[in-house]
């Protein structure tokens, strides 16, 4: 081949490339699957998202913002480093997607041929993506927030009664108030003692759940700051609701400066099988962390690292790192040996405000005598400008905002036949 013709096929291959950069784009065809799997989750209705974007005529409408904050990556939230692990439901943008709605913007947003229209996930009929849950959980009463500019905790206690024991394959928290309700957790109590203890004090629910002194059966799900939507565990599993249960909903309320009424819910989904594969939690937390105590003085950075033993065979399912505003970068680890380590999660920019739970692509197999690493670093200075306290305070573990806290969260099934106590 001579040199002339070289060139003359590099120079068709870039007008070539140059032509599909630059190829017809509509709504219908190209960017309304791209809207609607990745932002509709929060972009709807009912959603905590700002305003819908379920038609054309409001994504047109908002068009420009959508091109600036999809070029930046700051929207759709996704704060896990891609390149250190892969998950599904995965919030990030390809560069491909990205590109295309930036095309389109510039070519005038057309809308394209009706009949390619992709329908939108529906939201307003349903209020889910799921279908008709088995169960619907919610608090007995509307709660009161009063608008005094502070966070504040109430704990909610809500009887369940059902025929048999059951196996919770998928949930949705719902908050009844989204612009009230920051975070919450949904715990499950079977030994009563808890809705014991509720009807001991005057108001509906009670304070910080910390301070309480018995025992719950464990985690059934969270509503986090940005890392919304259902829940749903592989189809041969489940987490296990005993017939008599009572369901807590923790939920922490954000600052407001006007009163606010909240009646949040949850819907539950069962499994089909008669015995699923039984899901387990775990957490990595201050009591885990090597080279504490877990304290953040004032005007200094802070490196803290967090070592938990795994006492018997486990299949990871999903991962939930949390920090509060002081937190920098979280990373997470399985040291198998000295030479093999599995990543589970990274964020190099945490930011409170986005956060996740992170379902693996596949189980992963962790083996008894495995090491669960968490490495974080805490910014206590006034150059943090995400810091809550200026100027800084000294800062210990606690429940409220403007304390901090390092956990990871862990689900997974027992995969060893006679395990350790953990």
């Amino acid at each position: 081949m001579n040199v002339n013709n070289t060139i003359f096929i590099i120079a068709t291959a870039l007008i070539t490339l140059g032509c599909d950069a630059e190829q017809p784009l509509n709504f219908n065809e190209h960017i309304a699957p791209i809207i609607y799997e990745n932002c509709q989750n929060c972009h709807h209705e009912k959603g905590i998202a700002p305003f819908p974007l379920t038609s054309y005529a409001e994504v047109v409408e908002n068009a420009r913002l959508i091109k600036k904050v999809t070029a930046s990556r700051y929207m759709p939230p996704w704060s896990a480093d891609p390149m250190y692990q892969s998950y599904l439901y995965e919030g990030a943008l390809s560069e491909e997607e990205i590109d295309k709605i930036g095309n389109w913007v510039d070519q005038g947003f057309p809308e394209g041929d009706s009949s390619l229209m992709k329908n939108p996930l529906d939201f307003i009929s349903k209020d889910t993506v799921l279908q008709k849950p088995d169960l619907t959980v919610c608090m007995e009463e509307a709660w009161k927030i009063t608008g005094n500019n502070e966070d504040h905790y109430q704990t909610f206690v809500i009887p369940v009664e059902m025929e048999k024991d059951c196996y919770v394959q998928a949930l949705e928290f719902k908050p009844g108030n989204v612009k009230a309700v920051h975070h919450a957790q949904v715990l499950v109590d079977s030994t009563g003692m808890a809705y014991t203890y509720d009807q001991q004090t005057p108001e509906y629910g009670f304070g910080t759940f910390t301070q309480m002194k018995f025992k719950v059966n464990g985690i059934l799900t969270g509503y986090l700051p940005g890392g919304n939507g259902p829940i749903k565990y592989p189809d041969d599993t489940g987490k296990k609701l005993t017939k008599q249960s009572y369901i807590i909903f923790n939920i922490h309320y954000a600052p407001t400066p006007i009163d606010m009424w909240d009646q949040s819910c949850l819907d539950i989904y069962f499994s089909e099988e008669s015995k699923p594969k039984e899901i387990r939690g775990q957490t990595v937390r201050s009591t885990h962390i090597t080279n504490g105590p877990f304290e953040l003085k004032a005007n200094t950075t802070r490196y803290f690292h967090a070592v938990r033993e795994v006492y018997s065979d486990m299949k990871l399912i999903a991962v939930w790192p949390h920090m509060h505003f002081r937190g920098k970068s979280f990373e997470a680890y399985a040291k198998i040996s000295w030479f093999h380590t599995i990543p589970l999660v990274k964020i190099d920019n945490w930011d409170f405000n986005w956060q996740n739970a992170y379902f693996f692509n596949g189980m992963i197999d962790i083996p008894a005598g495995a090491e669960i690493h968490v490495e974080a670093v805490f910014d206590n200075t006034a150059s943090n400008p995400f810091n809550p306290v200026i100027p800084p305070v000294d800062v210990k573990w606690g429940s409220s905002s403007y304390d901090e806290m390092l956990i990871l969260g862990m689900e997974f099934l027992d995969a060893s036949s006679d395990s350790k106590k953990q």
